[in-house]
Parts: C-alpha cells; sequence; structure tokens
C-alpha cells in the first residue's frame, strides 16, 4: 500500500512539472524607438511561428507600422493555447527642429555678407552660387544680384527641420571716373575732375601735392610722375573707385647769359641756350624775337625774359630765364654790384595760392625799391620804393595767376626771384 502511494505521488509530480515545461508563453515587443514628428514606425514581435498577437492598436499581424503625433506606449499580447504574454515598447516622438535663416539683408555690389543660420546641428545651404560653403550655418556670400538663400538643418535626433530662406538684396555700385590720364609741366597746376552724382562723396589719395582730398574738383602741384586714385561713396554708403595717371614732362633748361652793363649808346648782344632730354627747342624773347641771340640798344636798364619751349609735340613745356642789361654812365660803373643771390632776400610760400611774404635783412640805411614783373618783362608793381634803417622788414603781396618776376634792388644790390601764382 505504501508503495502505490509513493509511485502516484511521484507520477502526479511529474505530469505537473511536465505541464509547466511545455505551455510557458513570452512576449517581446522589440526595443523602445525614436522618430521624428510625422515619421513612421514599425514594430515587430520577436517571437516564431504558432503565436497569435494583439497589439493595443487593435492589430493582429506580428508587425505593424505607427504614425504617432506624440511619444507613445504600445502593448503587445502574445498567446499560445491558453497561455499569453504581454509586453510594451516605447516610440519616442521627437518635434522638428526650427530653422532660422536670419534677417534679410543689404549689401553693395563688390562687397561681402555673412549669414547666419541657427536651430539645427549641421545645415545645407541652396542655392551654392558665390557661396564659401554650403554645409556650415555661417557662409560668406559675394553674389553680385540679389536672390533668394534657402537652409536646412538637421538636429541631434537626426529630424530634418523645414527649410528658412533669407534675401540678399544687392545695390548697384556707383560710377567712378577720376577722369583721363593728363600730362603736366613739373611745376605747373594740374587739375583733377572727378565726375559722378550730386549725392556723392569723394576721396582721393595720395595726398601728394594735392590742395585738397574730399573733393570732386582738385589741384595738384606735383613734381614726378603719380598714379591718383578717387573712391567715390553713395547716399547707400556704396563705394567705387577710378585711377588716372598725372605724367610730369621735365622742363626743359635755359640761360639767358650773364647780366650785362652798356653804356650811352652801346647795344648788347644776348645769347640764350636751352635743351630739352625730349628733342628739339624753340626760342621766346620779351622783346618779341624768336632767335637764340638777339641783339638790341636799350636806353634805360632793361630786364630781357627769354622762354624755351619744347617743340616735341604733345609736350609743350616751357622755362625761362633773365638777364638785366644796365644802363648808364660808364664813370659810375665801377661803384655798381650786382648779385643774384637768391639769398638776398627770401619769398614764400613759393609757389603759392596768390598770397607771397617777402622777408629780408638790410645791414646798414639803404634805399630799396621790390618791383613786380611779368612774363613779358612788363613791371606790374611797385612793392615799395623807400629808404629803410638796419634791421629785418618783411611784406605780404598778392598776385593773380601766374607766372612773375620780383626785383630787389638797394644801394650796391639787386637780386631777382622767379614766383608762380596759382591764385585766381
Amino acid at each position: 500500500m505504501k508503495i502505490k502511494l509513493l509511485f502516484s505521488l511521484i507520477l502526479v509530480t511529474l505530469t505537473i512539472c511536465s505541464f509547466k515545461s511545455y505551455s510557458q508563453v513570452t512576449a517581446n515587443a522589440g526595443a523602445d524607438q525614436s522618430i521624428c514628428i510625422g515619421s513612421s514606425a514599425t514594430l515587430t514581435a520577436n517571437q516564431g511561428t504558432g503565436y497569435t498577437y494583439s497589439w493595443s492598436t487593435k492589430e493582429t499581424t506580428r508587425q505593424i507600422t505607427v504614425t504617432p503625433q506624440g511619444t507613445m506606449t504600445y502593448f503587445l499580447t502574445v498567446t499560445s493555447g491558453n497561455q499569453s504574454a504581454t509586453d510594451n515598447v516605447v516610440v519616442t516622438v521627437n518635434p522638428l527642429p526650427q530653422i532660422y535663416a536670419g534677417e534679410d539683408t543689404i549689401i553693395c555690389y563688390g562687397t561681402v555678407a555673412s549669414l547666419h543660420a541657427s536651430g539645427a546641428k549641421t545645415y545645407s545651404w541652396e542655392p551654392d552660387y558665390k557661396l564659401n560653403s554650403t554645409i556650415v550655418s555661417n557662409p560668406l556670400t559675394s553674389t553680385d544680384s540679389s536672390l533668394y538663400y534657402w537652409v536646412t538643418g538637421i538636429d541631434e535626433n537626426g529630424c530634418k527641420g523645414i527649410a528658412d530662406s533669407i534675401f540678399v538684396y544687392v545695390l548697384p555700385s556707383p560710377v567712378a571716373y577720376a577722369g583721363g590720364n593728363q600730362n603736366v609741366c613739373k611745376g605747373e597746376l594740374l587739375n583733377l575732375n572727378a565726375q559722378g552724382d550730386l549725392n556723392y562723396t569723394y576721396k582721393w589719395s595720395p595726398s601728394t601735392g594735392l590742395n585738397a582730398t574730399d573733393s570732386s574738383h582738385v589741384v595738384a602741384m606735383i613734381t614726378a610722375t603719380t598714379t591718383y586714385t578717387v573712391v567715390v561713396t553713395d547716399g547707400d554708403g556704396c563705394t567705387a573707385s577710378d585711377k588716372m595717371v598725372a605724367t610730369v614732362n621735365q622742363l626743359p633748361t635755359v640761360n639767358a647769359g650773364p647780366n650785362q652793363t652798356i653804356c650811352n649808346s652801346q647795344s648788347v648782344t644776348l645769347t640764350a641756350n636751352g635743351s630739352s632730354i625730349y628733342g628739339g627747342v624753340k626760342y621766346a624773347w620779351s622783346n618779341y624775337s624768336e632767335q637764340q641771340t638777339i641783339v638790341d640798344t636799350p636806353r634805360v636798364t632793361t630786364t630781357y625774359i627769354v622762354t624755351v619751349m619744347d617743340t616735341i609735340p604733345g609736350r609743350g613745356c616751357m622755362n625761362n630765364d633773365t638777364v638785366i642789361v644796365f644802363y648808364g654812365a660808364c664813370s659810375d660803373i665801377s661803384q655798381l654790384s650786382i648779385s643774384n643771390n637768391n639769398n638776398t632776400f627770401d619769398i614764400y610760400p613759393n609757389p603759392s595760392t596768390g598770397t607771397f611774404n617777402i622777408s629780408y635783412s638790410l645791414d646798414f640805411e639803404t634805399p630799396v625799391k621790390i618791383d613786380i614783373y611779368n612774363m613779358l618783362g612788363e613791371k606790374i608793381i611797385n612793392l615799395k620804393n623807400i629808404t629803410e634803417q638796419q634791421g629785418k622788414n618783411s611784406l605780404v603781396f598778392n598776385v593773380p595767376k601766374g607766372i612773375y618776376l620780383v626785383r630787389f634792388e638797394t644801394k650796391n644790390n639787386v637780386s631777382f626771384r622767379k614766383i608762380i601764382s596759382a591764385g585766381n
């Protein structure tokens, strides 16, 4: 009886263990997923065949596709026979990044604009016209025409945002014209005239020899060939530039010869010598002769001016020199001392805009006479004709535009100085 009862207990135990081993069911809804809003996720039950499935979406297939608008938890029930098990999977929905291309911008033609996108981790710009890069947040554009740029981006979740645009408006460049190239003789004034609209501002460079740098019309006095640049700026702040070359032609050399003294009815022979690095020269004396050598019979002390001019077409530069023929009683000539030392008196500034200063120093009381002559040898102004005491003296005078000769005479000295006036 005891043996039969023990056998029955063993049989029941084996039967129960066998039932638990072959009827156990598990459920696996797969790993959690992350998607971007508007995208779909595929959920797959990771069981084999012979099972039935029931999703919380009411679908009964092993694999389903869902498109949630927000983060969702999906439940899966797996059934085999009269046994079942449940699992869940979380689908996280990430919002799309908000892409911002920046404010519309205005640039001047020929300049560069910096674009600044935000809202994503990586970016893509189009079109690529005149961009230095299409895959950075802040590319540079040198576009020469107005256009829209579009940018999209992807955030750290891999979500791609909706493209945004920026309009780049290109202002036209002002027109700059510095004028044509010019030739000028050394020491002469040159007019530079830039052309443009009335609302333009101007800036000339270099400033060497210019009377101003911020006007459309400036005057230059230069001693060497110079390239001038004018930058014009319009009312929108846009700029443009142009250049012109001012070629300086060297003056011919000239020598009227030494001063001379004649007595009574004597004649005087004057010979000028001139040359030019460009070729031949011609002569013009203040007595209207065009010969290199002239003979004259003055009856008063006379200043002769000879002008030497280039004969090469397109040059036309000239230079002049003076010679004085002193007329008087020969018995007195030995007492007369004549000097052309420019240090006898000073004139400044020279060249000038029309106003000059004369300063001189007297070693003793003496008559002082200061006269201004034009280039024809005609006296046009007497500045002073008085007797002055020993010491320093000065005076200021004005002359119109032109080239003049200043004659400074004291008791035993005569000096000359050529001046150039740029006055009106």
